[in-house]
């Protein structure tokens, strides 16, 4: 691509594209900022698993929404039915969240059931993973035979990050900001109720209370992320951001700032290198990409200062 910043050509090539997909640019940036905070949590509280697998089963959710609770597309929809398409992702998003739910008291009884915390539950070794792998093939099934729903279903898994409605990106925006900031007030408590429960009920705190809150955080980040989104930008924020600093911080604070600002980084190197002229690469798998390529730079840096 010719030109520079100087002379004006790349900000008349990038603030068309900017403006197009202006909803889920910003739906994007929000699910980086709060995505990275929340990250930072989720690996030491020894949560990855459960991440992974919400993802399947939000698509699976997604998937039933698409076949069984969408309006007839050959009929003009109500008023009352144009509300709800506008203002609550339907049908993918009621669906989701019922899935969602499901997985969620799933996990919290085998959990409650044993009397462990997150950082100890067994529940994950054979429960998670089931789910991971039924939810990715039942979400196929669902909709084999639906056309465009099985297009719709795929781009749920792979991405969907510039097709977000403006009042979707509202709902979106809105919902994961919030739940990161809820994220980085209460961090301390996160922490301690998954790395020392015991002190917790000594406290006359409620582990199984706050691990239940922690649950839905995560839940309600990674469903709102994925519906708008696509599981794979909201696993590369959440995940890649988060491994690359923790080595480097010694305070999770500092650990969560650094980052959200990687992510941030991520994502708008991500748009540019997707957008730039000569490349025709997803915007989600380009910020995948990259947030790799810095975390095996960051985790061969480390080996070699510690070794």
């Amino acid at each position: 691509m010719s030109g520079s910043i100087g002379d004006g050509s790349l900000s008349s090539y990038y603030w068309p594209i900017i403006q197009l997909f202006a909803p889920a640019i910003i739906t994007g940036l929000a699910m980086a900022a709060s995505g990275a905070s929340t990250g930072v949590l989720l690996l030491l509280r020894r949560e990855a698993l459960l991440a992974l697998t919400l993802p399947q089963v939000v698509v699976l959710g997604a998937a039933f929404g698409l076949r069984y609770l969408a309006f007839d597309d050959s009929a003009e929809p109500s008023p009352t039915a144009q509300w709800l398409i506008d203002h609550t992702g339907w049908p993918t998003l009621p669906g989701a969240v019922i899935a969602v739910v499901a997985a969620l008291l799933l996990t919290a009884a085998a959990r409650v059931r044993r009397g462990e915390s997150a950082a100890s539950s067994r529940s994950g070794i054979v429960l998670l993973p089931s789910l991971f792998v039924g939810a990715i093939c039942a979400a196929v099934l669902v909709v084999a035979g639906g056309g465009n729903h099985l297009i719709d279903v795929q781009n749920r898994f792979v991405g969907a990050d510039i097709a977000v409605d403006v009042h979707l990106a509202e709902i979106s925006t809105t919902a994961l900001l919030a739940c990161g900031l809820v994220a980085a007030l209460l961090w301390r408590r996160w922490l301690l109720m998954a790395q020392a429960p015991g002190i917790a009920r000594i406290a006359g705190l409620r582990p199984a209370l706050w691990d239940g809150g922690f649950l839905l955080l995560l839940a309600t980040i990674i469903l709102v992320g994925t519906n708008a989104l696509g599981a794979v930008m909201v696993l590369s924020l959440l995940f890649l951001p988060a491994a690359t600093v923790l080595p480097w911080c010694r305070r999770v604070p500092t650990a969560m700032i650094a980052a959200t600002i990687l992510s941030l980084l991520l994502y708008a190197g991500g748009f540019l290198l997707s957008n730039a002229e000569g490349f025709n690469w997803p915007l989600s798998h380009t910020v995948g990409g990259m947030g790799l390529t810095v975390f095996i730079l960051s985790y061969l840096l480390s080996l070699v200062l510690t070794s």
